[in-house]
């Protein structure tokens, strides 16, 4: 194998693309050996659990992968073939704060290879009935609370390779929803793989495997309205940088703690002209109470009008802010 960045000139041998190829035993699949070393250490989520839904050697190997990033805040469950449940990993108190769930298995049933109706096997409805089960089973056997916050699904085409219904993505976030579980859902729009440094990479156009391919991951998010949209949609960027300015302003998050994507959030509220984060303004607004206050002011104010202005949804947080508050404006000579 060889990289070039994040390109991947080889294929694996076993992953996801892969058809299915059945897994040692049970009693010997679990018996893995997960690598101590982190591979990244900034993750926006307290701890993990990586649910392996197929046994399968692709699927074993890809789940194995996925707890290796971060063994020390991972546990890991599998459902067999007969859909008895088995502790792979882990210890299963380390499951606490704010919790991403990965679920691993093959994409299937759609039509050339796109737009897939199962997840190993599962409809988006028996995916949601199963983590339920294992949420009331982890809360009724050790008495740990372990409702994802985020939940990520790691198999091949499990979204409209458009993006514009969501898939079996969006499915699956509704009837999870409807099991009492309201989570943020992510999933790739093509085929995909786990690295060997632990990354989801997907297929491009050109045939190679690319790491963070943003235009093939789907990130779905509830809005205020109790809607399962895309997290690209401006109320869910406002949502996301407010929460996380309040998170700075209290203390309770410090910058230089924040990840990649957090920065990124926030860059979309706080940029200069070239679209970095402005660094300056964002401390101001986090530190200074009366810059607080009217920023959180015009944000809430924006979050009334989004809904009402179309032509906003394009722009950036902070642009958008601007335009609301030029209307305001107008609006008060007007009256």
């Amino acid at each position: 194998m060889t990289r070039e960045d994040t390109k991947q000139t080889v294929r694996y041998a076993t992953n996801l693309l892969d058809d299915r190829v059945t897994s040692p035993p049970i009693s010997q699949s679990n018996k893995f050996a997960v690598s101590g070393a982190n591979y990244s250490t900034n993750t926006r989520f307290d701890s993990q659990l990586i649910l392996q839904l197929e046994d399968d050697l692709a699927v074993v190997i890809a789940a194995e992968k996925l707890t290796s990033k971060h063994p020390d805040r991972s546990v890991q469950f599998k459902f067999d073939s007969e859909g008895r449940l088995h502790l792979v990993y882990g210890n299963v108190n380390v499951l606490s704060g704010k919790l991403r769930w990965q679920v691993v298995g093959h994409g299937s049933g759609g039509e050339n290879e796109i737009n897939h109706q199962t997840l190993g096997g599962y409809s988006p409805t028996k995916l949601a009935e199963k983590i339920k089960q294992l949420s009331t089973i982890l809360y009724s056997t050790y008495q740990v609370n372990s409702t994802p916050h985020y939940v990520s699904l790691v198999g091949c085409s499990l979204t409209d390779y458009d993006l514009q219904t969501g898939g079996y993505a969006h499915q699956f976030g509704i009837a999870l929803d409807k099991q009492g579980i309201r989570a943020d859902i992510a999933a790739r729009r093509t085929q995909m793989a786990v690295n060997e440094l632990s990354h989801k990479i997907t297929l491009s156009d050109d045939g190679f495997l690319y790491h963070k391919i943003s235009e093939d991951k789907l990130v779905l998010t509830w809005n205020i309205q109790g809607q399962l949209v895309s997290a690209s949609d401006l109320a869910m960027r406002l949502v996301r940088a407010i929460t996380l300015v309040d998170q700075l302003s209290s203390g309770e998050v410090k910058y230089s703690a924040l990840d990649v994507q957090q920065r990124r959030d926030l860059a979309d509220s706080f940029h200069r002209a070239e679209g970095i984060l402005d660094v300056e303004k964002l401390i101001l607004t986090a530190f200074e109470h009366r810059y607080y206050q009217a920023w959180r002011n015009d944000m809430h104010q924006l979050l009334q009008l989004q809904d009402s202005y179309a032509q906003l949804r394009g722009m950036t947080g902070q642009t958008a802010r601007q335009y609301s508050n030029y209307w305001s404006a107008c609006q008060s000579i007007v009256l």
